[in-house]
């Protein structure tokens, strides 16, 4: 019996490579030939294709950082981080930066445009975005920036249905593994491989990447009508703080708020109370209930699909739970389990690292939650969906923000928290919102499913073939 039947008769974790392909990857070591790998290889090569290098007019990231002293409100350049990428079409964030043109020019090596394509190299190292929004934008030093080839923008769309699938994140962990620090290099990136595809496949993806686009920028509208709707009710939309910086206040007031300082007292937040003052206002204390796990997370994740979800704040945005990249053992879940699934109803928030988002439940959730959220349960009749928009509207960010500002890590306590004044609008108004936000979530996870079917095509494509991938396709759109 030969070596190579040995091995396969006893499903041996070895593999064989020939000394000339030792030096495809410039790597040596065992763990970067384990045979999930080289089987990767050989399946990615079977149609042909280039190293990603070849479709890019250059892969390049900042040196440096740049200084907060740059950012500004107007004449501005977007300038994306690698938090920015939660979103693969980096347009549902509406809080990206923004640098002064000088700063863009002389950093004008890493300019990118539309149709563009950004890659974390840090963290969440697999996040990537694709630039439909920006005519121009630069980057920081935590990002890749890739510009596309001109004779290869047309297929831009359909890169991003490769980029999500497992084929590209396999050769990226390949790459990462065994590092102190996750984290990619340019040379990394240069050298991932694309297969070839055929132009059915490329065509088909890419209309489906389209219109998973345009449902995405439909739920936007919608959710910016709910809030339209609000902020109308106090003459809120086009609000901005006041400028005045000076506030006088008596004994009284600083022994309710047990507070003397004078960022605590900023003109800016108590006007925030009045304008809404004038309708119904009632605490948070006097709205819900809430639950808090009081533990820091110190325990190691795991990416075994088969474990317990970890949800972090990094997971959620104002659409609910948008992907959950970490999980647990059974066996630990169990011992946490009073800190276990989120229930259908209930409101979450962060209190800790980016604090105040908000969003909804709709559906018992299993999972493990991070100790940065608190669980808010609603104790009179309000419709969870007008709360939760509430909660990350300006309405209640600047109350937030006096609460939990001027620490060097941000940090809301669960008792500051209560005290913050919701708005209690009348029901009819309360119920067109919370359908505004329903439809838009609705549209919302449509666009996410139309992104999980181009992905699993291209997969698929590069499992079996063209035909079956399209059946595929014809079958879950």
């Amino acid at each position: 019996m030969s070596f190579q039947q040995t091995i396969a008769q006893k499903n041996l974790d070895i593999s064989i490579v020939e000394l000339k392909n030792l030096w495809d990857g410039f790597r040596f070591d065992s763990e970067y030939y384990l045979k999930e790998y080289v089987q990767l290889d050989d399946l990615l090569q079977k149609n042909g294709g280039n190293v990603f290098e070849n479709y890019t007019t250059f892969i390049k990231k900042w040196i440096f950082d740049i200084s907060p002293d740059h950012y500004v409100e107007q004449d501005w350049v977007p300038f994306i981080r690698s938090w920015d990428l939660k979103d693969i079409f980096i347009s549902s964030n509406n809080e990206i930066i923004q640098i002064d043109k000088e700063s863009h020019q002389k950093e004008i090596k890493t300019e990118l445009l539309k149709d563009d394509i950004l890659l974390s190299k840090v963290g969440t190292i697999w996040d990537f975005g694709l630039n439909l929004r920006f005519e121009k934008l630069n980057l920081s030093q935590n990002v890749v920036g890739i510009k596309i080839k001109k004779e290869y923008k047309k297929i831009s769309w359909f890169l991003v249905a490769f980029l999500n699938s497992k084929y590209w994140r396999l050769q990226i962990n390949r790459k990462i593994s065994w590092q102190v620090q996750q984290k990619l290099t340019l040379d990394d990136v240069k050298f991932l491989y694309v297969p070839n595809f055929s132009g059915n496949i490329i065509e088909k993806t890419d209309h489906i990447i389209r219109e998973s686009f345009d449902i995405q920028e439909q739920s936007k509208s919608l959710y910016k009508q709910a809030e339209k709707i609000l902020l109308s009710e106090f003459g809120l939309e086009k609000y901005r703080s006041t400028e005045n910086t000076i506030s006088i206040k008596n004994s009284g007031e600083v022994r309710i708020f047990s507070r003397m300082d004078a960022e605590f007292f900023q003109p800016k937040y108590d006007e925030i109370v009045e304008k809404i003052s004038k309708t119904k206002t009632d605490t948070l204390e006097h709205i819900t209930d809430y639950k808090k796990w009081v533990e820091p997370w110190s325990e190691a994740y795991t990416d075994d699909k088969n474990w317990v979800p970890f949800v972090r704040v990094s997971d959620i945005s104002i659409n609910g739970i948008d992907r959950i990249e970490k999980r647990i053992s059974p066996e630990l879940a169990e011992s946490y389990k009073w800190a276990y699934s989120p229930k259908k109803g209930e409101v979450l928030i962060t209190k800790d690292g980016t604090i105040g988002i908000s969003c909804t439940i709709t559906e018992d959730v299993d999972s493990i939650l991070s100790w940065a959220f608190l669980r808010l349960q609603p104790k009179i009749k309000i419709e969870q969906e007008y709360l939760a928009l509430v909660l990350s509207s300006i309405v209640c960010k600047l109350q937030i923000e006096r609460f939990s500002g001027w620490a060097i890590i941000e940090h809301l306590k669960p008792s500051d928290l209560m005290q913050i004044k919701i708005p209690i609008v009348a029901e009819p108004i309360q119920q067109k919102i919370a359908e505004l936000v329903t439809q838009s979530h609705k549209a919302r996870n449509r666009s996410k499913k139309l992104l999980e079917v181009a992905k699993r095509a291209v997969e698929i494509f590069i499992e079996e073939d063209e035909k079956k991938a399209m059946e595929f396709i014809n079958k879950n759109i």
